[in-house]
């Protein structure tokens, strides 16, 4: 009776107590799994379960900002992921001997001029390969690459091939690493719980406020959408989220309108 649709469901125990929070892009695909998994772990987990229960959001990106909530509000004994997370690995960046600045990871307590923060090593080490990607900087001067020669770019790295100096590359790095975070004010607007529905994600100036459902019919003004919000908590697992859903090329199903502030 499980519904194959997105959203958040939760295994409960004997008392209706919240054993275990989770999302799902298929609802009922994903219990069945719990279900299906030999671990000592998971089997400790499912002679403890007496009920299921779910919410569905229209899709996947409602579902991760709820499943985070959910979590942080029920504190489950079971989940881990988001319960102990802490921002730990730093991004920074630093000059070094030979006066050119460098971006790399560094633990929280040796982190000074940090351009961002995550959760484990994995996560910052992809950020700086999106410097690297998408802002030009040097895979050897960005924690990458350990090489006294030219880097992997090859022809493409501008500063091995001193197709710019030194003091240009610090610029360019400082342009990058100073612009830390958007702060622009915008709707994500995405598949409702049912077709005659939208859900709409406001951010306001850079700040996650919250997310609602709307019915999706034609003519609907910006301050609608925004009134159909329920607030929600701003903190890092949301932030880290919401950057990840707008640095990555939106998917099918999503529209991303900015709003003008006064």
């Amino acid at each position: 009776q499980l519904p194959k649709t997105p959203g958040v469901y939760y295994l409960l125990g004997e008392h209706l107590n919240i054993l275990y929070v989770g999302k799902a892009k298929n609802i009922k695909q994903r219990i069945t799994t719990h279900f299906t998994e030999k671990s000592r772990k998971k089997s400790e987990l499912l002679r403890n379960i007496h009920h299921v229960s779910y919410s569905e959001t229209g899709n996947e990106l409602i579902a991760l900002l709820l499943e985070s909530d959910e979590i942080k509000k029920h504190f489950p004994p079971y989940n881990k992921a988001q319960k102990f997370k802490h921002n730990n690995y730093h991004v920074c960046y630093y000059e070094g001997q030979d006066g050119v600045l460098r971006v790399d990871i560094f633990l929280k307590k040796y982190a000074n001029n940090s351009i961002s923060s995550f959760s484990s090593n994995v996560m910052a080490k992809d950020y700086l390969y999106k410097l690297v990607e998408k802002e030009g900087l040097c895979p050897k001067y960005s924690g990458l690459e350990r090489t006294k020669g030219t880097c992997y770019l090859g022809d493409a790295c501008v500063i091995c091939n001193q197709e710019i100096t030194k003091a240009e590359y610090n610029e360019k790095v400082l342009s990058v690493t100073q612009n830390k975070e958007v702060e622009e004010t915008m709707v994500i607007v995405g598949k409702g719980r049912v077709k005659e529905e939208v859900s709409v994600v406001y951010i306001q100036e850079g700040e996650y406020k919250g997310f609602g459902f709307m019915e999706s019919s034609i003519g609907n003004s910006v301050q609608d959408l925004i009134e159909c919000i329920d607030k929600y908590t701003y903190n890092t697992d949301v932030k880290r989220i919401i950057r990840g859903f707008l640095n990555n090329p939106i998917p099918k199903g999503y529209k991303v309108e900015v709003l003008q502030t006064a």
